[in-house]
């Protein structure tokens, strides 16, 4: 519990819940990045910022940073990045868009689309400076890695295009403790493969490769047909040691890691506090059943309250209170998205007093 956060009686809680569950039902799922726009009206300045995306995937995210903390003058970097998946990697719109649709992005006009993006990006934009934030973004798969780098350099967000310390992409996985892991390609911009599926075909990976390292042709051919490799896992501890500037602080972390997340704010907890980082984001579903069998909503949100944060789940209309409003219904392990703010920060009361559902179910 966080003893400084609103607090629902019993009966308020189990009617927030019943609601949800009752007229919401997935309401949650597509919710992931919805109110990063309220995030940004309530702290704007994008100076010393730095943004953590762990599981970035196709990029949008990181757009959707940059359009709304530092935006391009005259275009989108989202619509950028998703003209790129689909009319240059040529994705198919399922994997380019994803399972949520396009959640009302515009579509890219011909002119952007003509200059690649890069032109409008980054000819036109004379304000990147150190006031510019800072976005580490974490993609496992190293085709999607390697895809969404060419996403980046085609709108102009990559190291070389902007000659400042923007972006950073990360090859590897995060989890609970520093390894490797056998895993093979999957296409770029597919979202369900997380560390759990691959756990569950390490002995035959590991097999296969170990023919190959002894001359068997035969092995050697699959690895290239399977595209086999081994990825470095690490705690986010680690990354923060390769990847933090020693002058910023984290204000956000966004988590989608297909079950895997409970394990990363785990092992994330201590530089939450160290930082007062403002903005956790991550995903809860089945998934976790399988990818994080010892964990749990509630054990997960207790350690985040323990350091000062108020959660909730991210809805259409609002934010369903997690923190001091909980129910045993709430762990249901369907696909949803939760957001948490650090609640002794004036921003984040802000947030909270715009979109917090739980005082309309008030006695």
């Amino acid at each position: 519990a966080n003893k400084g956060a609103y607090r629902c009686t019993a009966k308020q809680a189990d009617r927030q819940v019943l609601h949800f569950r009752k007229t919401q039902g997935d309401d949650s799922r597509c919710s992931a990045e919805k109110y990063l726009n309220k995030v940004h009206e309530a702290f704007p300045s994008p100076t010393g910022k730095l943004f953590v995306n762990i599981g970035a995937n196709k990029g949008g995210v990181i757009a959707e940073i940059f359009d709304l903390w530092v935006p391009a003058p005259e275009s989108r970097y989202g619509n950028m990045l998703l003209d790129f998946w689909l009319n240059v990697e040529k994705v198919g719109k399922e994997n380019g868009v994803g399972p949520c649709g396009l959640n009302g992005r515009n579509p890219v006009s011909a002119t952007q689309t003509a200059t690649g993006g890069s032109e409008v990006a980054t000819t036109k934009d004379s304000r990147r400076d150190s006031t510019w934030p800072h976005v580490v973004g974490v993609e496992m798969m190293v085709g999607t890695y390697e895809a969404l780098m060419r996403g980046l350099k085609h709108v102009g967000l990559d190291s070389e295009s902007n000659r400042r310390r923007t972006i950073q992409l990360v090859q590897r996985g995060i989890s609970d403790k520093d390894e490797e892991l056998f895993v093979e390609s999957v296409q770029a911009g597919k979202e369900d493969r997380g560390e759990w599926h691959f756990r569950e075909k390490q002995a035959e990976l590991q097999s296969v490769y170990a023919k190959a390292a002894s001359g068997d042709t035969s092995a050697t051919k699959e690895i290239e047909t399977r595209g086999i490799m081994r990825i470095q896992l690490s705690t986010f501890d680690s990354l923060a040691r390769d990847s933090f500037k020693l002058d910023e602080s984290l204000f956000m972390l966004i988590v989608d890691t297909e079950g895997n997340d409970p394990k990363v704010l785990e092992s994330a907890t201590a530089t939450l506090a160290a930082h007062a980082t403002a903005v956790v984001i991550f995903e809860y579903h089945s998934l976790w059943k399988s990818a994080s069998p010892t964990h749990s909503l509630r054990k997960t949100l207790d350690s985040l309250e323990k350091i000062g944060y108020e959660c909730f789940f991210s809805g259409e209309h609002g934010l369903w209170r997690l923190t001091n409003c909980w129910d045993d219904k709430w762990e249901f392990f369907w696909w949803s998205n939760v957001m948490c703010l650090l609640s002794k920060l004036k921003g984040s009361q802000q947030i909270i007093a715009e979109l917090d559902l739980a005082p309309r179910y008030a006695d």
